[in-house]
């Protein structure tokens, strides 16, 4: 069976993710089975939902949108999901109708909605597009507090956010198929790009024995900088599972020229 290197690329906004993981070419008519689910493979979903959302925030949001949540009274607390999701779609409805008066920007946003496990009550957090007052937001929502906060980029852009949004996948609230979040149908999904000719795997264990110097990231994509890698050697057949983090080198000019963010 032979195999080869998959190189991965998500563009995502400033930031982009590479998956760098082999691949194993089948003779044709060869299928490989399915393995049951397992507690490990569940982790791996999760993480794996967890990774595609924070990219989804990366490619849409900027620090100049920002993050709310939405609570109810005692006197408008929905009786259920499918009152708390309609109330969600009229707010939704009402903040678009907002925006097109007021000549902003059309609305994109994403949300989750959670129960909460003591208490039972619903609210809903939502990342979406900036230049409206609180003010404004919390008339048009009208059934309870809002607490409202802008969008803060962390060395990975908004993974924190995705950790927090995604927190119902830890404590159980979600099941491994069941729907996340939702979001606005203009969202813009990072770009996909594979190579299975660019990474060998003399090169893969070069990234493995180096994942704690950026010089060998660099090299290989000198348009951005080294966040992070996270670089894993499989002892059942000795291939190399790396997953890297960078972000767009910054240019600052200076007289008129070009010039480079100098390397940390």
């Amino acid at each position: 069976m032979k195999i080869k290197y998959r190189e991965k690329k998500y563009f995502c906004g400033e930031f982009i993710e590479v998956d760098i993981y082999p691949v194993r070419e089948l003779p044709k008519g060869k299928r490989i089975r399915a393995k049951p689910s397992s507690v490990a493979q569940k982790l791996l979903n999760d993480h794996n939902r967890v990774k595609k959302l924070t990219r989804l925030l990366n490619t849409n949001f900027t620090e100049n949108d920002v993050k709310i949540e939405l609570t109810y009274s005692d006197k408008e607390l929905p009786a259920d999901e499918d009152e708390a999701d309609r109330n969600l779609r009229n707010f939704f409805r009402r903040i678009k109708r907002f925006r097109k008066k007021n000549n902003l920007p059309e609305l994109k946003y994403i949300v989750v909605t959670e129960q909460g496990k003591r208490t039972k009550r619903f609210h809903h957090h939502i990342v979406m597009s900036g230049g409206m007052l609180l003010s404004d937001i919390k008339n048009i929502w009208g059934k309870g507090i809002i607490r409202q906060t802008q969008i803060e980029y962390g060395e990975k852009g908004l993974d924190g956010l995705a950790n927090y949004m995604s927190k119902n996948l830890t404590n159980g609230a979600v099941s491994s198929n069941q729907k996340l979040w939702h979001a606005s149908r203009n969202l813009i999904y990072p770009k996909e790009r594979t190579n299975d000719n660019k990474i060998s795997k003399r090169k893969a264990k070069e990234l493995y024995e180096n994942q704690e110097c950026r010089e060998p990231f660099e090299k290989l994509y000198p348009d951005y900088e080294y966040i992070e890698s996270e670089a894993k050697l499989n002892p059942l057949d000795s291939q190399y599972y790396i997953c890297i983090s960078l972000r767009k080198r910054q240019i600052h000019t200076s007289g008129g020229k070009g010039k480079k963010k100098a390397k940390k």
